[in-house]
């Protein structure tokens, strides 16, 4: 459904797209493990303890929007929102170090995450795009397209990948 809107405002990816999720379908199809999850774990979520070398993971807080899914699925907003934007590798290998040490991270657990980071985007940006013709000339509507520009930017990274 995401991949038709998406052709429908001309994202010009269809193709792309449909090969893409269409050679790693079975990586979801083998899911069986349903977790729960936070749906919305980004860093305004933790609660952490700074110090001078070491960031420490105390706590996780809103769970106002939690449903039960697979693991993968709770990783999206954590990195487009947290680690994209802070761009240092040793933060997002330790952060998924610490995360290995409690849960069990299989190696196509990143491939998941694009398949999962891509369903998102494509949501996404079919939902910014459909609002952005009633925001024109306003702030928002500067700040949404440029939300809009970042959502394209990484349907293109995934699809590239």
């Amino acid at each position: 459904m995401e991949s038709q809107e998406a052709r429908k405002k001309k994202l010009g990816y269809d193709n792309e797209i449909k090969t893409f999720l269409k050679d790693r379908i079975s990586l979801l199809e083998e899911e069986n493990e349903p977790v729960v999850l936070h749906n919305d774990f980004q860093w305004t979520n933790l609660i952490v303890k700074d110090s001078p070398n070491k960031i420490q993971i105390n706590g996780i807080i809103d769970f106002d929007d939690w449903r039960v899914g697979v693991r993968a699925q709770d990783f999206v907003k954590m990195e487009f929102y947290t680690l994209k934007p802070i761009n240092n590798i040793d933060i997002r290998e330790s952060f998924y170090n610490g995360y290995k040490k409690n849960c069990n991270i299989r190696q196509d657990f990143f491939k998941k995450l694009d398949i999962y980071s891509l369903l998102w985007f494509l949501k996404n940006y079919n939902s910014l795009y459909g609002n952005l013709a009633n925001l024109e000339g306003s702030n928002s509507y500067k700040e949404r397209n440029k939300l809009l520009i970042s959502y394209f930017k990484e349907i293109e990274r995934i699809i590239d990948s």
